[in-house]
C-alpha cells in the first residue's frame, strides 16, 4: 500500500474484510500482512481502527456470534443443529470461529472464553424455551461435535446421521 494519508473504512465494511483471514487461519496464525491485504489498509490504517490484532479479531468474533446467535434464536431445534453441521462452505462464520476458536483460544486468553461461555449460555437459554434445559445442553454438545467433524472432513455430515442422532437425542 502507498504511504500517504492512511484510508479508513467504514466500521462494518473493515470488519467483512478482516473476518475471511481470521476464519480461514485463526487468531494466531492470522499476519498484520494478511489483514493489510484482506482490507486494502496499511498497517497504520489498521492500528488506527484497532489497538491490535487481537481487537480486531475479537470485534470480529462478537459481531459473528451476535448474527448467528439473532438467527439461532428464531430456528427450531432441527434447523439449529443443521446451521453446525452443514458443509462448512456454508456454515455461519459465528459458527466457525466458536468452534476453532473454543479450541484454541479460549484456553488462551480468558476474554475469548467469556465471550464464546456467554454465547453458549445465551444458547442454551434459547433452547430451553423450546426444550428441556437438560436437552438444551445436549443439543448444544451434539452441534458443537457436528461442526468440529464437518471442519476437520470439510464436508458436511450426511443428513440421516445428522436426523438419527438429533432424534435418539430428542426421543
Amino acid at each position: 500500500m502507498p504511504a500517504g494519508r492512511p484510508r479508513k473504512l467504514p466500521l462494518d465494511e473493515l470488519l467483512d474484510a478482516v473476518a475471511e483471514p481470521f476464519l480461514r487461519n485463526g487468531l494466531h496464525a492470522t499476519s498484520i500482512s494478511d489483514l493489510e491485504r484482506a482490507s486494502g489498509l496499511s498497517k497504520g490504517s489498521l492500528y488506527k481502527a484497532f489497538t491490535s490484532k487481537r481487537e480486531m479479531f475479537i470485534a470480529v468474533l462478537e459481531r459473528s456470534l451476535a448474527d448467528l446467535g439473532r438467527q439461532l434464536k428464531r430456528a427450531d431445534v432441527v434447523a439449529w443443529v443443521r446451521a453446525w453441521s452443514c458443509d462448512p462452505q456454508d456454515m455461519h462464520a459465528g459458527a466457525i470461529l466458536a468452534v476453532r476458536t473454543a479450541a484454541m483460544a479460549s484456553y488462551e486468553d480468558p476474554e475469548v472464553g467469556r465471550i464464546l461461555a456467554g454465547f453458549f449460555e445465551q444458547c442454551r437459554a434459547d433452547l430451553a424455551h423450546k426444550l428441556p434445559q437438560k436437552r438444551a445442553g445436549e443439543v448444544i454438545a451434539l452441534a458443537q461435535g457436528f461442526a468440529v467433524e464437518a471442519l476437520r472432513t470439510d464436508r458436511a455430515i450426511p443428513s440421516a446421521i445428522r436426523e438419527e442422532a438429533l432424534a435418539n437425542l430428542l426421543a
